[in-house]
């Protein structure tokens, strides 16, 4: 009889602890249109304009989405110079939702389950770095202030303009979280700061394929920057003049460099390294003009690569 008692107690707090939790994660979202999302009071026609909810406000699912799915926006994409062009889409369903007293449909290409927080999150204040493209991670932004700056191959030199960036999901893909810009032809990547005095125009710098940038074996490889040296195997130190400074006490173990070049324009490096191992790689972004007085860089914004299965 006891030991019934304590299975029965066991369920009880399951189901009213983890079981709520678990209810309340498939029910709450986010808006993850920059520029607002549409509340309508008929799903089918896209007719009478309720409001219009912002980014990043939060809403609660009230009906699970029908089968029937739409299209609403598309977005040119040029993944290299070896592929064709093509559109990415946004694929979606209409959802009835809650905002705050409002009720009606909302497309669920931009709306966004509400996760847990992402480890690092503390470096995403007023700094941001981006990839164009689809993934399993969820890297919208939460800082509206943040103005977005593509860094575009041009021939043998990088050129760096303000873009616009924009978060969609993708139901149709089995990497639904999508990334996009206004212009992301010969794009490598985008950075974002909420700071004035950013420079736009050619910048100096270094992008490091997979097989050059590679951190993970015990050696650092030969085409990786003289800087550069692994210790204790997992240790990546850099070296500038007569600094030293281990850049993942924080992070996992490196593994490969993704770009050195002089971003913020102070005449020091800056870089974008991968770190992790398994299911868990990040790409952060390390700025020189960032640095304290004992460092060299400074880890100021992350992006996660997302493990889809």
């Amino acid at each position: 009889m006891k030991t019934k008692l304590t299975l029965i107690l066991i369920l009880f707090n399951y189901y009213f602890s983890y079981g709520q939790v678990n209810k309340d994660y498939w029910t709450k979202y986010y808006v993850i249109a920059k520029d607002g999302l549409n509340l309508w009071k008929d799903s089918l026609t896209q007719t009478n304009l309720i409001c219009v909810i912002p980014y990043l406000e939060n809403v609660e699912l009230l009906e699970k989405p029908k089968i029937i799915t739409d299209t609403l926006d598309c977005y040119m994409f040029y993944p290299s110079s070896e592929y064709k062009p093509y559109d990415m889409c946004v694929v979606g369903s209409w959802l009835k939702i809650k905002y705050k007293e409002y009720e009606g449909y909302a497309f669920s290409g931009y709306l966004r389950i509400k996760r847990f927080e992402q480890s690092f999150s503390y470096l995403n204040k007023g700094f941001g770095l981006a990839f164009v493209g689809t993934d399993c991670a969820d890297n919208v932004h939460r800082n509206n202030n943040i103005n977005w700056y593509g860094i575009f191959k041009d021939s043998d030199k990088f050129i760096m303009k303000e873009v616009s960036l924009h978060y969609y999901n993708d139901e149709g893909s089995a990497t639904g979280y999508g990334i996009s810009t206004d212009d992301n032809r010969n794009l490598v990547f985008v950075i974002g700061s909420e700071f004035d005095g950013v420079i736009e125009g050619e910048i100096d710098g270094s992008i490091f394929p997979y097989s050059l940038g590679d951190f993970s074996g015990k050696n650092v490889n030969t085409s990786i920057p003289k800087n550069f040296e692994i210790r204790n195997e997992n240790k990546l130190v850099l070296k500038y003049l007569n600094k030293e400074q281990i850049l993942n006490t924080e992070f996992s173990r490196p593994s490969r460099l993704l770009w050195q070049g002089d971003i913020d324009r102070d005449n020091i490096d800056d870089y974008i390294i991968v770190f992790g191992e398994d299911k868990g790689y990040y790409a952060v972004l390390f700025l020189s003009s960032q640095a304290k007085e004992n460092e060299i860089v400074k880890a100021v914004a992350v992006y996660y690569y997302g493990y889809c299965c």
